[in-house]
Protein backbone atom coordinates (compact mmCIF):
# COMPACT_ATOMS: atom_id res chain seq x y z
CA UNK A 1 0.00 0.00 0.00
CA UNK A 2 2.74 2.44 0.92
CA UNK A 3 4.70 2.04 -2.33
CA UNK A 4 1.74 1.74 -4.72
CA UNK A 5 -0.89 4.01 -3.15
CA UNK A 6 0.21 6.16 -0.23
CA UNK A 7 3.57 7.49 -1.42
CA UNK A 8 2.45 8.35 -4.99
CA UNK A 9 -0.72 9.98 -3.67
CA UNK A 10 1.19 12.27 -1.32
CA UNK A 11 4.22 12.93 -3.54
CA UNK A 12 2.64 13.48 -6.96
CA UNK A 13 0.21 16.06 -8.30
CA UNK A 14 0.44 15.26 -12.00
CA UNK A 15 -1.80 12.21 -12.28
CA UNK A 16 -4.63 12.82 -14.76
CA UNK A 17 -7.47 12.30 -12.26
CA UNK A 18 -6.06 14.54 -9.54
CA UNK A 19 -7.10 17.80 -11.13
CA UNK A 20 -4.29 19.80 -9.58
CA UNK A 21 -2.75 20.76 -12.91
CA UNK A 22 -4.71 23.76 -14.17
CA UNK A 23 -4.43 22.81 -17.85
CA UNK A 24 -6.44 19.60 -17.42
CA UNK A 25 -10.21 19.42 -17.33
CA UNK A 26 -11.82 17.67 -14.39
CA UNK A 27 -13.87 14.52 -14.76
CA UNK A 28 -15.95 12.31 -12.52
CA UNK A 29 -13.04 10.01 -11.65
CA UNK A 30 -11.71 12.68 -9.27
CA UNK A 31 -14.15 12.22 -6.37
CA UNK A 32 -14.36 8.47 -6.88
CA UNK A 33 -10.60 7.84 -6.65
CA UNK A 34 -10.13 10.41 -3.90
CA UNK A 35 -12.86 8.80 -1.80
CA UNK A 36 -11.16 5.42 -2.10
CA UNK A 37 -7.73 6.85 -1.32
CA UNK A 38 -9.15 8.65 1.70
CA UNK A 39 -10.66 5.39 2.97
CA UNK A 40 -7.33 3.61 2.57
CA UNK A 41 -5.41 6.34 4.41
CA UNK A 42 -7.90 6.50 7.27
CA UNK A 43 -7.99 2.73 7.72
CA UNK A 44 -4.41 1.68 7.01
CA UNK A 45 -1.98 4.58 7.49
CA UNK A 46 -0.45 4.57 10.97
CA UNK A 47 1.25 7.97 10.81
CA UNK A 48 -1.03 10.83 11.91
CA UNK A 49 0.98 13.39 9.91
CA UNK A 50 0.59 11.43 6.66
CA UNK A 51 -3.13 10.91 7.33
CA UNK A 52 -3.52 14.68 7.78
CA UNK A 53 -1.57 15.34 4.57
CA UNK A 54 -3.86 12.95 2.69
CA UNK A 55 -7.02 14.56 4.09
CA UNK A 56 -5.77 18.02 3.09
CA UNK A 57 -4.92 16.83 -0.43
CA UNK A 58 -8.32 15.15 -0.85
CA UNK A 59 -10.02 18.39 0.21
CA UNK A 60 -7.99 20.46 -2.29
CA UNK A 61 -8.82 18.05 -5.11
CA UNK A 62 -12.53 17.95 -4.32
CA UNK A 63 -12.62 21.76 -3.99
CA UNK A 64 -11.15 22.03 -7.48
CA UNK A 65 -13.59 19.42 -8.81
CA UNK A 66 -16.63 21.16 -7.33
CA UNK A 67 -15.41 24.53 -8.59
CA UNK A 68 -14.96 23.16 -12.12
CA UNK A 69 -18.39 21.52 -12.05
CA UNK A 70 -20.14 24.77 -11.29
CA UNK A 71 -18.00 26.75 -13.70
CA UNK A 72 -19.03 24.42 -16.54
CA UNK A 73 -22.55 23.74 -17.61
CA UNK A 74 -23.66 21.59 -14.73
CA UNK A 75 -24.24 18.03 -15.84
CA UNK A 76 -26.16 15.32 -14.06
CA UNK A 77 -23.05 13.12 -13.87
CA UNK A 78 -21.02 15.86 -12.20
CA UNK A 79 -23.65 16.55 -9.55
CA UNK A 80 -24.38 12.86 -8.90
CA UNK A 81 -20.72 11.88 -8.53
CA UNK A 82 -19.88 14.81 -6.27
CA UNK A 83 -22.91 14.21 -4.07
CA UNK A 84 -22.16 10.50 -3.80
CA UNK A 85 -18.50 11.11 -2.86
CA UNK A 86 -19.35 13.75 -0.27
CA UNK A 87 -22.16 11.84 1.40
CA UNK A 88 -20.24 8.58 1.67
CA UNK A 89 -18.13 10.22 4.37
Amino acid sequence: MKRRIFDPYLERSDLWWMGLETNRKMNNWNPWINANCLSAFLLLENCDERRCQAIEKVMRKLDRYISDCFRMTVTRRCIFTTTKALFLY
